[in-house]
């Protein structure tokens, strides 16, 4: 049975391409197009496809009003195409608390892009789309015990030292599932947190901002050389592996721009073999909702070397259960917890040291 998609955007020309890119795959059918998001919200209602693909940048309703609308009168999953833009970054993450399903960057010159590997991309976007449960894709709602603070950056005591790490790894409905990790943390939280959230430039930067403003952890990007402090949870910057190394005397961050690992950079899987590399320190890891098995291997690696703890979030509360499904296949997982739960189960780890 094809996957029924509708292609949203204003530009004929990049509707072509899509439906072109799309309906490479015999599984797939493109059942009809949209202009802006008005139409999009009223074909959606008649055409009833599987997955839309939507452009934010709209006239007369931009794609994330119409997310907004699709999402409350007939949930359906939604591919988001956004600009490299800062603005462009801001609204994909809009799109994502909405309830979009993933998103695709749009190359800056079409006609320079690689459209085999954008076409190979949002082929299995479109397919794992499908398969997903429209329910785990309701827009969500920010932390109500939690107060948004100023941007300001919180200043983190250094005099002490690291003696425990925790290191994240997600993909697909990432940023909403590091959100509900993250507002659980207390500020007093006594050790660094490593995340790495498959994502481009610019929109791991947003998404750190973005958190830095509703935790009561510090939240930033990470940088080359950077020493790791208590108290603050550091995102890879998209379009580097992000390494933790011991130099000096202190744990510090280490980005490259190393071949991809499973077909990303950054890879879960090289901060997580980074971390068991690590002496002197009680390693923490979990593995949350994304597709493929990035991550896996470099879990399984961290047990063999005597993790004190790893997580994995469960299927029922998984977006798509691609990786940690990956790292309980290879019996490397301590406990399989829903999401809501995963920051308490880190606090009551962390406790036992």
């Amino acid at each position: 049975m094809s996957i029924k998609v509708l292609i949203v955007d204003d530009s004929a020309f990049m509707r072509v391409v899509l439906s072109k890119l799309l309906e490479q795959d015999s599984l797939i059918q493109v059942i009809g197009t949209a202009r802006n998001g008005r139409e999009a919200v009223e074909r959606v209602k008649s055409l009833h496809p599987d997955v839309v693909t939507m452009d934010i940048e709209m006239p007369e309703l931009n794609g994330i009003d119409a997310l907004k609308s699709i999402m409350r009168e007939c949930p359906t999953p939604v591919i988001m195409l956004s600009s490299h833009t800062t603005e462009g970054a801001e609204a994909t993450l809009d799109g994502l608390k909405y309830g979009a399903f993933d998103f695709l960057a749009k190359p800056e010159n079409l006609y320079k892009a690689n459209l085999d590997a954008i076409g190979a991309e949002l082929l299995i976007m479109v397919k794992s789309a499908a398969k997903t449960q429209v329910q785990r894709l309701a827009p969500w709602v920010f932390n109500p015990v939690m107060t948004p603070r100023s941007p300001v950056r919180l200043t983190v005591k250094t005099d002490k030292k690291v003696r425990q790490i925790v290191a994240i790894g997600t993909s697909t409905g990432g940023p909403r599932a590091i959100e509900t990790v993250l507002t659980s943390l207390p500020a007093s939280i006594g050790c660094p947190i490593l995340i790495v959230q498959h994502m481009p430039p610019n929109f791991t930067k947003s998404l750190a901002d973005r958190l830095h403003r509703l935790c009561q952890i510090s939240v930033v990007e990470a940088t080359h050389n950077q020493v790791i402090e208590n108290g603050v949870a550091y995102i890879a910057p998209g379009g580097y592996h992000m390494e933790v190394v011991f130099r000096n005397g202190q744990y510090r961050i280490g980005l490259n721009e190393q071949p991809k690992r499973n077909e990303h950079r950054p890879s879960v899987d090289v901060l997580f073999e980074s971390v068991a590399a690590l002496d002197d320190v009680k390693k923490h890891y979990v593995l949350m909702t994304g597709m493929g098995n990035d991550g896996a291997q470099g879990m399984l690696i961290g047990k063999q070397k005597g993790a004190s703890s790893t997580i994995a979030e469960s299927q029922k509360t998984c977006v798509v259960y691609g990786m940690p499904k990956a790292a309980i296949e290879l019996n490397c997982v301590d406990q399989v917890v829903p999401l809501p739960m995963i920051g308490e189960k880190i606090i009551e780890q962390l406790q036992r040291y």
